[in-house]
């Protein structure tokens, strides 16, 4: 579901296709990684709408169609409150190292 704040300030329908298809192609894969820290739910959805807003509405200093745009996603989620700490303690648990 898009945000309202944003759905509201699309003036053409070309703005709300660029943004639905934004919203497809990285909240599927944001909302994963914002799941691996453990917090509540409601506020790993406000992580989630909240950066994808920002994200969005401040898309003239970083495009949206640059490369790593998920890694921007994610250390704008760390400005927003999430703690990258617990996702990457939980990617440590889970990833094995390589073994000769």
């Amino acid at each position: 579901m898009v945000p309202n704040t944003v759905a509201n300030e699309l003036s053409s329908g070309q703005d709300q296709q660029a943004y639905y298809a934004f919203y497809q192609q990285y909240a599927p894969r944001l909302w994963g990684v914002i799941l691996l820290a453990n917090l509540p739910v409601s506020h790993s959805e406000v992580i989630l709408a909240n950066v994808l807003v920002k994200a969005w509405q401040e898309q003239d200093s970083y495009p949206l169609t640059a490369p790593h745009v998920l890694s921007y996603l994610i250390g704008l989620s760390h400005k927003l409150g999430l703690p990258l700490e617990r996702v990457q303690a939980v990617l440590r648990s889970r990833l094995k190292p390589f073994s000769r």
